[in-house]
């Protein structure tokens, strides 16, 4: 596996004095590329890893095929027996607070209100919009201001984390471009019926530079009203918009490319599989060609079934093609997550090669 980190403005490859390895990676029908982990081994240079937050990553298969990317999360420096860790959760450069005002004299509030976004543009420049709408109980506009201005402040960049760590290589956690969407919230402050698939690309619009666009391959067939009283991020919006699925009953699934456009496809239909599991945990097509264990955009999204399992068993159990939600690359080994499994825990455990 080859892993390439670029600068944070997009603008080409970012040399670090580090040999990442590929840990882990995951897909999904909603994103695409969802988390992934490198490490390398610990060098003087180790605090430059914190430097790497939201840049870019693509994680290379051998024969240079990008099989998964997005951008830094978090990063875990060891020093000594402790950790030192820094992260983009818990970092927010855009705030605002809704409070119930309670002004002198008064023993019930008078209504419900919110201040106005504070931001901070030097992070915001650095690391994109990341937005906290926090609630406070009963005050006054004065108190919730202040409330604001020092989280703002506290919290505008990330903070470092020290706790115990056993390790001796440097960690990074990746995320996958959709996580994006889970940076802001939405409003909408219109009522009238709207296709699904149109909202959730209008939702998309709002996060360029970081995503580029929406790009519909299917018709939902659907509309809802799109009021939204912006209380929600984009990314649990267009989730349940997705999780709609069509007026014929079909899936959808949403994934995040290269190019950090967010295509949206209608899932194939459960009478045509064209993927079987193997006993050794390995995927193979109808022209039994086995999926490489890294190339889970191949699998996420398909159906299949047991090869060597049959059709009914006993009486009454039958056994019925299943979709691949989600998959994990771990070290070689591929595992797949069917819809609707509640625990995550593989089906399959691919050796890969």
């Amino acid at each position: 596996m080859q892993v390439v980190i670029s600068k944070r403005d997009f603008s080409g490859p970012l040399a670090t004095p580090f040999e990442w390895t590929a840990e882990s990676f995951d897909w999904s029908i909603y994103g695409g590329p969802t988390i992934a982990s490198l490490s390398a081994p610990d060098n003087v240079y180790r605090w430059d890893a914190a430097k790497l937050l939201r840049c870019p990553v693509e994680i290379l298969d051998d024969k240079g095929t990008p099989v998964w990317w997005g951008f830094v999360q978090a990063a875990t420096i060891p020093q000594g027996t402790l950790g030192v860790g820094i992260s983009l959760d818990g970092m927010y450069n855009a705030v605002a607070v809704t409070y119930a005002n309670m002004p002198a004299g008064a023993t019930t509030p008078s209504g419900q209100n919110t201040t106005a976004w504070a931001l901070a543009n030097e992070s915001i420049s650095e690391y994109g919009q990341r937005e906290l709408l926090e609630n406070m109980s009963d005050g006054t506009a004065a108190a919730a201001e202040a409330r604001r201005d020092r989280i703002l402040s506290e919290y505008r960049y990330p903070n470092a984390v020290v706790a115990a760590f056993g390790g001796d290589r440097i960690k990074l956690e990746l995320r996958g471009w959709w996580d994006v969407l889970s940076w802001r919230y939405y409003a909408n402050g219109g009522t009238a019926a709207a296709a699904t698939l149109d909202q959730a690309a209008a939702m998309v619009a709002t996060f360029t530079p970081l995503l580029t666009g929406a790009h519909l391959a299917a018709v939902s067939g659907l509309s809802t009203n799109q009021f939204r009283d912006g209380q929600t991020n984009a990314k649990s919006q267009i989730e349940e918009l997705l999780k709609l699925g069509t007026s014929s009953g079909g899936r959808l699934a949403a994934i995040v490319n290269r190019s950090r456009v967010l295509r949206i496809d209608a899932l194939p239909s459960a009478s045509t599989p064209d993927l079987r599991l193997r006993e050794d945990g390995k995927l193979e097509n109808i022209a039994d060609l086995v999926l490489d264990a890294a190339r889970l955009d191949q699998a996420v999204g398909r159906w299949a079934t047991l090869k060597s399992a049959p059709t009914v068993v006993g009486n009454y159990s039958t056994i019925h093609p299943f979709l691949i939600e989600s998959a994990t690359w771990r070290t070689g080994t591929a595992s797949y997550k069917p819809v609707g499994q509640r625990d995550v825990f593989s089906i399959g455990k691919d050796g890969g090669y």
